[in-house]
Order: C-alpha cells, then structure tokens, then sequence
C-alpha cells in the first residue's frame, strides 16, 4: 500500500480513504505557515470542502504505555489495583523531585516541548500566581526541553518555589513513565494540538488530563468524566489566559480527593485507547469505499512523502 503524507499532515492512500492526522485546529495552523504551504493547503481544504473527511483519533501503542507492563515503573498496577499502587508511586516521585511526601496535595505533572504551541509559558504564568495565591497546596513537576526562554521561566518558578515547583529540563524516558503514573493530573494547556498522544497515556495510568479545549483533547478528553477542561487559549498568552488556566488547576485541586475524582480514574482507565479501535474503523471506512480514489492525484508537490507500508 502507498501512503502520500501531505502538508497538512493528511493521509491520501490508493483506497482513496484519507487518514486525517490532525485535527481541524491543527490543519489550520499548519496551512498558516508560509506562501507555499498556504496555496497547497488551500487547494487541499477545497478538496476537502468538496469530498469530505474522515478523521480517525490516534491511539496509544500500549505495548509501550501500560501501568500493567511498564518496564519503568517499580510497581505496576491495573484498574482493581490502582488504588492501592499509585500512591506509592506518587511518593517514591515526590522523593525525587525532592519534596515533602504529601499524599493530600495533588500532584501535577507537565510534559513536553517547552514553546509556544504546548503553552508553557501560560503554566507558568499559572504556576506563579497560583502558589503565590494558595501556598502549599499543590506540587508541579515538568519535564521537557525546548526554547531557552521558557526552560528558564520554568527553572526561576524552582528557585523561587523548591518545595512545589520542578523544573526537570531534559529528556528520560524513565522520568516521563514515572510522572505519568506517579501524578495525580496532568496539565495540558496547548494553544493547537492537533491529537495529541500525552493525554492518553495518563488515562491509561489513571492520571486526570488536565487540558486546553482545544483539537484533539477535545475527541479525546471528556470534560468531568476523564478529564477537565481549562477553555481554549489564544496565541498572545495575555492575563485572560493565564487566568483560565488558574481557574482550571483550581477545579482539579478542588476536585481532588472526591469521589468524583475517583470515579474520573476509573473512567479513563476503563477505555481502550489503543489503535485497535480505530483500525476498525479505518478499516469500516476502507470497506465502505465511499471516498473517491481520484482524491489521491489532487497535488503533485514535491513537498509531499510518499512510501509504501
């Protein structure tokens, strides 16, 4: 089978079925970028408007990203014993990140590009005149790396908070698994996103997403059953959206420890968010054959990568 990938991150394949990657949003701001990509995208929206889309969510490769085989983790754990498990976790990550361990406080974790489009600089923000506002009642750690000025942002909220804020700017894989499990919620407040793939994994691991409305966190996350929504925020990062993100990070602490908070765990652990379902219905759509296959020749920029899998 030859698959053509194509500016915009869909997929044209020779059963004419296109595998839209990324969501609405994310095709948009891909198709902002750049005279070129502007007229490609524009004749590739066209088609779209005339043909149609089928967009198929992505899936976690669960091999990877299990609590019940995770090579990383020092326990594993399942839905009956996550209970049990994942307090120990969150301690043993408390331990690392150098806090007090603190089992009432959640714990909240950030992982990813530190830049514009996954909105650290508005956690940040947040983080700041959060602690500042309820002092001990919350603990954050991020992981990630990515533009100097936002690594620093991150490392000087460390400093001035060593007890609630760590800023762990690198790459380890063994990190990412532990704060996946060891977290109580994961923040996510991408200004695009175009699927996303973190928020998965923390409900596979019963960690709460704690995401932007925005893409893919809204096909994936359900607001006040496996997830919390903090609003969609826009490119300046201004107060509006630093507030926003306030008042969601205060919604999960007060959440936390309820049994609305327990039933969110076993909600999001209770899904299958593996690509199986999603293969059945790529394949659904594939046997149905009610895309035509004329769609694969609309473009001949070189732009493109085509192969074969």
């Amino acid at each position: 089978r030859k698959v053509c990938r194509t500016p915009a991150g869909t997929e044209l394949d020779e059963s004419g079925i296109r595998v839209l990657r990324f969501a609405a949003d994310g095709q948009s701001h891909v198709c902002s970028r750049g005279r070129y990509r502007a007229r490609a995208c524009a004749d590739l929206q066209d088609l779209i408007s005339r043909k149609g889309m089928l967009g198929i969510m992505n899936g976690a490769d669960v091999t990877e990203w299990s609590p019940v085989n995770d090579k990383f983790l020092p326990k594993r754990y399942d839905l009956n014993s996550v209970f049990d498990v994942k307090p120990s976790l969150k301690q043993q990550l408390q331990a690392e990140a150098g806090f007090a361990a603190r089992p009432e406080v959640p714990l909240f974790g950030f992982m990813g590009r530190l830049d514009e489009q996954k909105g650290s600089d508005i956690l940040a923000a947040a983080i700041l005149k959060l602690v500042e506002e309820l002092k001990g009642e919350a603990q954050f750690i991020m992981l990630g790396t990515g533009k100097a000025q936002y690594e620093k942002q991150l490392q000087n909220l460390e400093k001035r908070f060593p007890e609630q804020v760590r800023a762990m700017t690198r790459f380890s894989p063994r990190l990412a698994h532990m704060i996946v499990a060891g977290c109580d919620f994961m923040v996510l407040p991408s200004r695009f996103e175009p699927a996303g793939l973190v928020q998965l994994h923390a409900m596979l691991y019963g960690t709460i997403p704690v995401v932007a409305s925005t893409g893919g966190f809204l096909d994936s996350v359900r607001d006040g059953v496996t997830g919390l929504h903090m609003g969609k925020f826009g490119p300046e990062g201004g107060a509006e959206e630093v507030i926003k993100a306030v008042e969601g990070l205060k919604r999960a602490i007060e959440v936390f420890s309820t049994p609305h908070f327990s039933s969110m765990v076993v909600a999001a652990m209770s899904q299958d968010l593996s690509w199986k379902c999603n293969f059945c219905l790529f394949t659904s759509a594939s046997a149905s054959r009610t895309v035509s296959r004329s769609l694969r020749f609309g473009f001949s920029d070189a732009w493109w990568s085509c192969s074969d899998t």
